[in-house]
């Protein structure tokens, strides 16, 4: 009886333990998505806008908007945050926006550099001090 009971602990344990890792794997790979989608509705946003050469000061509460999307995305991230830090993801796409407004033809490069390192990173195994140091301590 022990010995069944003792095993149904354990594989209630590793089962608990297994959901949870899933369900952190599972937010992470969200939080990469709507990160991923922010950028690009952000960046779209701002390409239509400055492509034509239109005056930007018809146009600024709508760039500002865009840049403000992306930029709330970028900083609310939990289970990502480390990666989007190490990816200097602010500070890029800060540079990409600024690139956009002033015509700067470089912007594509960039966000496409920017998409394939985030997208990269999201396909990877989860980055070990932002899932570990959620567990609760034993």
């Amino acid at each position: 009886i022990t010995g069944t009971l003792g095993g149904i602990l354990a594989g209630h344990f590793l089962t608990r333990s297994w959901q949870r890792e899933q369900w952190l794997l599972d937010c992470r790979k969200e939080e990469f998505r709507e990160l991923l989608t922010a950028l690009a509705r952000s960046y779209s946003a701002i390409q239509r806008i400055t492509l034509f050469g239109t005056p930007l000061d018809d146009h600024g509460a709508e760039i500002q908007a865009a840049e403000s999307d992306a930029m709330t995305t970028i900083r609310d991230r939990i289970y990502t945050s480390f990666a989007v830090q190490e990816l200097k993801v602010e500070s890029r796409w800060d540079k990409i926006a600024m690139s956009l407004i002033s015509f700067n033809h470089d912007a594509h490069g960039q966000f496409n550099e920017l998409m394939v390192d985030l997208t990269v990173a999201a396909l990877k195994n989860s980055d070990e001090r932002s899932i570990f140091s959620l567990r609760p301590k034993r």
